[in-house]
């Protein structure tokens, strides 16, 4: 019998299910659309990971493309494989290490909720009004 018609064996084992968990670059991708949504789509925001070693790095930034795409950097965070813990570097302010994902979602509504950040968006959405590129938001 040849080899390629032989079964092959599962050295494996049986592989661990899906967790519930979700990962931190899926909930940052989320807030994005919560904000493109709130603001009728002037405002958006970028997010990216890449791999760097055994870790991941995700950045989220603000995004105005009527505003020749300009981005105001929010945040960014690093976890490893296991995706928590997670460590988040907002663009002003200190480090906020993440246990889990509820703690995670915790800082990251300070964040997103903190003054810099809610001056970056009323400024970019008081530019566009004043270029007149935006109706009054209802």
């Amino acid at each position: 019998m040849s080899e390629s018609t032989e079964a092959r064996k599962n050295l494996w084992g049986e592989l661990p299910t899906i967790s519930n968990v979700r990962a931190p670059v899926a909930i940052l991708r989320e807030q994005g659309e919560v904000l493109e949504k709130a603001t009728q789509g002037l405002l958006s925001c970028r997010v990216s990971q890449r791999s760097e070693g055994n870790a991941f790095r995700i950045e989220m930034a603000l995004l105005a493309r009527s505003l020749d795409n300009y981005t105001f950097s929010i945040l960014e965070a690093y976890h490893g494989v296991t995706l928590y813990p997670v460590t988040i570097f907002p663009s002003e302010g200190n480090r906020i290490e993440c246990k889990d994902q509820e703690s995670f979602e915790n800082a990251l509504s300070s964040v997103l909720q903190s003054e810099t950040v809610r001056r970056a968006i009323s400024g970019l959405l008081t530019q566009m009004k004043s270029d007149r590129l935006l109706a009054p938001l209802g």
